[in-house]
């Protein structure tokens, strides 16, 4: 018997040494989870996109019919960018085509930016083209792209019309409307 009541208090000191050491790793990982949640608490979240009142840097483009676009036709403008690569543009697509008719915004004055390869954004284009003027750019971006600071997409901006940014975000939930288009506030 004395055997087995050394082996059972054996099991149990091992067993208590064991329990120690789990609490004491579960007490470290909360700590370690709790710190970068903390420090992220503290920072500035990015907009990803310009903030109301300000404008692009200056930049020269063109739409795919050739017309030229600068920081100096957007006035009055709703701009949109998007890449078919990106499964939230694909979702708030129609909205964005579904704002410029509901506003009455004719064609010249919804300008869109599709970010892709030519043969990738063929889709996209085709379902912009009726509401908007059409701008490309490659993958990470062209002149737009960088004037505008876009930080994620989708991204919309809407102009007074002297050219600085109205509204602006990643949907179109609180953008002006026209005095006079018939609608309501909401975008």
């Amino acid at each position: 018997m004395t055997y087995l009541t050394a082996a059972v208090v054996l099991v149990g000191a091992v067993s208590a040494v064991n329990l120690v050491l789990v609490l004491g790793i579960v007490q470290r990982l909360r700590q370690l989870t709790a710190a970068p949640a903390a420090s992220r608490a503290h920072r500035p979240v990015p907009r990803p996109v310009l903030d109301p009142g300000t404008a692009p840097e200056p930049f020269q483009t063109s739409t795919v019919d050739g017309e030229p676009v600068d920081a100096g036709t957007l006035g009055g403008q709703l701009v949109g960018f998007f890449t078919p690569n990106c499964s939230v543009c694909q979702e708030r697509l129609p909205d964005f085509v579904a704002h410029a008719g509901r506003v009455g915004l004719d064609r010249d004055r919804v300008l869109a930016v599709v970010i892709g390869e030519p043969d990738e954004t063929v889709q996209l284009r085709a379902e912009l083209a009726p509401v908007a003027r059409i701008v490309t750019e490659p993958h990470g971006g062209g002149a737009m792209y960088r004037a505008f600071a876009v930080a994620g997409l989708p991204a919309y901006f809407r102009f007074d019309d002297g050219g600085a940014v109205l509204a602006s975000g990643t949907d179109l939930v609180g953008f002006p409307v026209p005095a006079g288009s018939g609608a309501g506030r909401r975008g």
